[in-house]
């Protein structure tokens, strides 16, 4: 069994199998055999469309590197099991470590509409030395505990079976199928009091499944102090007929994120994968759509406090009215006694005071100048990550029209939503 590699990269970070060049130009080094099983990979998903992964991965050449992987903006894991482990964490400006790297990525990943937000601001979680797969396994194993130490619920659970007294209902059919002349056992229908009841299957599926997702030893410790609770309650092969039986009310309401959790990991197929023989496994996420509703939700959250109404993702106008065609979609809408006063719209990018315009492509203010024509709005904003131009706003005028360019320092994320909020009251 070979040793299993761990290569952590950023997006667009470059994979190649020529070891002279390493680190040349944001590029990592694997031996030959990884880069081809990685490489087959890719193709092996996109053959069988379950999950294009061509999307996280560029495949490319050039005459200095040779044949390279390029990691797109995507971030999380991937991992053929015994062979290497590819952590991607998202480009941030600054020295920023890894471990502050992954704890900037799980602050952002828990405003994510699919992920429940009680969970990810767990104050046990502060082992940022593991990967991000490892942190969420983490986190579920810890929710698990703190349902454990309320206690496992019991529900009246139906049982039928051959037992030596009556109890519950005589079933006459089966008894003489299976108990034919015997005077030592009678087949009952009856109810008993069990813990044996669909919330704590799934649970108990999951932890399983877990256990063989996790190579930290730390999340092992925890699986294997978690899963004695469960002795005594099966592991359900039918997940959808559990999960539908599940209402969460009064008596279970603390089991409420934990299910939510356990839907995630066993029912959302980005969490981990299986492709044919390599038993790959997934956790991708897509860093334009992590930064949208990242800063959609903290703009919100702070125009909310000051009487404003914000809208994310507003579907209310088109570009064109005959017919009604070419929805528009603005990340966010700021509204002040139900009038549009602002505009704003997040773009996962990088700028640089060495390119023309700051990087900032022509499509991008072109969308930005309709937007206020057809929303009848002066105030647009275009919200970056934080750059080499330092955090001052800039800002483009016309006929009225301002454009203000603003970015977000993750590491004061609430000083830049600040400063954006003043220049947003300020126009």
């Amino acid at each position: 069994m070979s040793t299993m590699e761990k290569l952590i990269v950023k997006e667009f970070d470059k994979i190649h199998c020529n070891s002279h060049l390493d680190q040349y130009n944001n590029s990592h080094f694997i031996d030959r055999d990884k880069f081809v099983k990685l490489k087959k990979l890719i193709f092996t998903y996109d053959n069988e469309n379950k999950g294009e992964i061509s999307s996280f991965f560029k495949l490319g050449y050039n005459n200095q590197m040779g044949e390279y992987i390029q990691i797109q903006n995507y971030v999380g894991v991937i991992e053929l099991p015994n062979l290497i482990q590819i952590e991607m964490l998202p480009k941030i400006i600054g020295h920023v470590t890894v471990e502050e790297s992954r704890k900037i990525l799980m602050r952002m990943i828990k405003y994510l509409d699919k992920f429940p937000m009680e969970i990810s601001d767990n104050a046990g979680v502060g082992s940022y030395d593991m990967n991000i797969l490892e942190i969420f396994i983490n986190m579920y194993l810890i929710e698990v505990m703190k349902v454990l130490k309320k206690g496992l619920i019991s529900d009246y659970v139906n049982h039928e079976e051959s037992i030596t007294y009556f109890k519950g209902k005589f079933n006459i059919g089966n008894h003489i199928k299976e108990n034919y002349g015997r005077k030592d056992k009678v087949r009952m229908n009856f109810d008993e009091y069990d813990i044996d009841i669909s919330e704590n299957r799934v649970i108990k599926v999951c932890i399983e499944k877990l256990r063989k997702l996790s190579s930290d030893m730390q999340n092992q410790k925890l699986v294997l102090r978690l899963l004695p609770h469960f002795d005594g309650i099966k592991s359900s092969v039918n997940l959808e007929k559990e999960f539908n039986k599940i209402v969460i009310g009064r008596k279970n309401k603390y089991y409420k994120n934990i299910i939510q959790w356990t839907k995630i990991i066993l029912k959302n197929k980005s969490f981990s994968s299986v492709v044919g023989s390599n038993n790959a496994r997934v956790l991708l996420f897509p860093m334009e759509k992590i930064f949208e509703r990242y800063v959609g939700k903290l703009i919100k959250e702070k125009f909310n406090s000051f009487g404003y109404e914000v809208s994310l993702q507003e579907k209310s106008k088109y570009l064109f009215d005959a017919p009604k065609s070419f929805r528009l979609i603005p990340d966010i809408v700021i509204k002040k006694d139900r009038k549009i006063i602002g505009i704003m719209d997040t773009k996962w990018k990088i700028l640089t005071s060495d390119m023309g315009n700051y990087g900032i492509s022509q499509e991008d203010m072109y969308q930005m100048f309709t937007y206020s024509k057809l929303y009848n709005c002066e105030k647009i904003f275009l919200l970056y990550p934080k750059s080499d131009i330092g955090d001052k706003i800039i800002v483009y005028a016309r006929e009225g029209i301002e454009v203000s360019v603003c970015f977000l320092d993750f590491l004061e994320v609430g000083k830049s939503i600040d400063k954006i909020f003043l220049k947003a009251e300020v126009l």
